[in-house]
């Protein structure tokens, strides 16, 4: 067992259960064509500050594409701001306010978020949602003072959505990879145990469209690698992949909406819902409690920290209201599963709710 995992296992008996994590993935992107029109125009009131280098410039393309193509769907727009600037007095709705900063060292991209947000004043009132960003060649990075700074930053801003992304990929089956992946799986892990909003970009770049994922092997293990038919040189993103990765920004922005971090409308009810899950930790068996709005079919399943299919509890039709479903620690095949961190991911009704539970053997 790994250091972080044990920290988090030990965490995860001491803390309070956290509210469900927020885990957008790659499961996300085609549904993003098929929100309804009151959520995207809800989408349209955020604004954010968006802190990147190229891959994250690649993003903000896809998002001006979709824009382009299609204004009154696609409503967000880009304003770029330069490093160090401060946030103006008044800011406009439907705007992601996207500094590039170019590719300093991970730990000073850090130091600049936080000044970003002390002194520059990017945070709410002047924006809603924050995000930063890491890039591929920051395969050396250190997790830890990543999750702490955000951590940090979150307590002294509680006004303000925090958005945790993984760090981009490339293509090939290099330690670079390798490094990258065990970064992810980090904050992963994080945002699963703490209830925490992650944008998963990796998971994103590393999926095909049908949902097939292009792995590689090292010492035994399989890491995730950028699927080359989203980029044109191995690490940055082309046009396909600009938007995908636009697709899942949208999805991660309506995922907010029932929060109503614009402040001007009521939550939005949930078309599907992980009301509890108990015990938690567990050993052996855990209840899982959800519902649905409305009759229809409805997935729901235990997945890995990288989206990896583990057991599936539930696909098919099923009735309006409260459901109760227990999983005993077993995968498809019927075996038991070792101690960690799992997502349950319920998909119903056009929408994605994630909630995580922790296993000790």
């Amino acid at each position: 067992m790994t250091r972080s995992l044990l920290w988090t296992l030990l965490l995860s008996v001491c803390l309070v259960q956290p509210a469900a994590a927020i885990i957008i993935d790659h499961n996300f992107v085609d549904q993003t064509k098929h929100l309804p029109g009151d959520v995207m125009e809800k989408v349209g009131q955020q604004r954010w500050f968006f802190a990147h280098a190229s891959v994250g410039w690649n993003m903000v393309i896809g998002l001006r594409d979709l824009h382009a193509a299609d204004p009154d769907r696609y409503q967000i727009a880009y304003e770029t701001v330069a490093p160090g600037s401060s946030a103006p007095a008044t800011t406009t709705p439907g705007t992601v306010y996207e500094s590039y900063r170019g590719n300093p060292g991970w730990q000073e991209k850090i130091d600049q978020f936080e000044t970003s947000l002390r002194t520059e004043g990017w945070s709410r009132p002047a924006v809603d949602i924050v995000l930063n960003k890491f890039c591929y060649d920051d395969d050396r990075a250190d997790p830890q003072p990543y999750l702490d700074s955000m951590t940090q930053l979150e307590t002294e801003f509680p006004g303000t959505i925090f958005v945790y992304a993984t760090m981009p990929l490339r293509f090939g089956d290099s330690s670079f990879n390798v490094s990258i992946n065990r970064f992810n799986d980090v904050v992963r892990e994080h945002c699963a145990a703490k209830g925490l909003i992650l944008l998963d970009v990796a998971d994103i770049e590393c999926h095909k469209p049908d949902g097939t994922p292009v792995l590689f092997e090292s010492g035994g293990e399989s890491y995730q690698m950028l699927n080359p038919d989203y980029s044109s040189d191995g690490g940055h993103l082309n046009a396909a992949g600009s938007e995908r990765m636009a697709l899942a920004w949208y999805a991660a922005a309506a995922a907010m909406v029932a929060m109503d971090v614009s402040g001007t409308d009521a939550p939005s009810a949930l078309a599907a819902d992980i009301a509890s899950v108990t015990p938690n930790p567990f050993n052996p068996a855990t209840v899982i409690r959800w519902s649905l709005a409305a009759d229809g079919d409805a997935d729901l399943a235990v997945v890995d920290l990288r989206g990896r299919l583990v057991r599936q509890l539930h696909s098919g039709t099923a009735t309006a209201g409260d459901h109760e479903t227990t999983w005993r620690g077993t995968d498809t095949a019927g075996r038991a599963v070792g101690s960690g961190v799992y997502l349950l991911r319920l998909q119903a009704g056009g929408q994605v709710s994630h909630r995580s539970m922790t296993l000790l053997r």
